[in-house]
């Protein structure tokens, strides 16, 4: 069997992300190959995870999804596309008042390696209502 994943290395996205406490909320992460050609990265059996965290060292509030329970959906495997789903009790772990964590999205392929695919900010903003 030939090991797909030999020479690919996931490309690293950062973002910053804002939503308001209480919504719902999706955004999408396209994974590819930063070996060379920065094509798609397969998804074939990966498991990926998401996590944010209000403190890196000491997090008191967190988000937690993955493939596993439905909160990242593999929207096209080949294409390297996935979506992760927020939901309003998600966007409320830090209170209506919102605030600001840090978040990661990992994959695991199918060698039992992780990558860190997309991280950045995720800044939950004031309820007004």
């Amino acid at each position: 069997m030939t090991n797909k994943f030999r020479d690919c290395v996931p490309t690293v996205v950062r973002e910053r992300l804002e939503i308001g406490a209480g919504d719902y909320f999706e955004f999408d992460v396209f994974v590819t190959n930063s070996a060379g050609s920065y094509d798609a990265f397969d998804l074939t059996g990966c498991v990926l995870t998401f996590i944010a965290a209000n403190d890196l060292d000491n997090p008191s509030h967190t988000i937690e999804k993955s493939t596993l329970d439905g909160g990242i959906i593999i929207m096209n495997a080949v294409g390297g596309q996935v979506r992760v789903v927020l939901e309003p009790a998600d966007t409320l772990v830090l209170g209506s008042e919102g605030g600001f964590m840090f978040y990661e999205v990992k994959l695991e392929d199918t060698n039992v390696r992780f990558f860190t695919v997309a991280s950045g900010e995720l800044i939950i903003l004031n309820n007004l209502s």
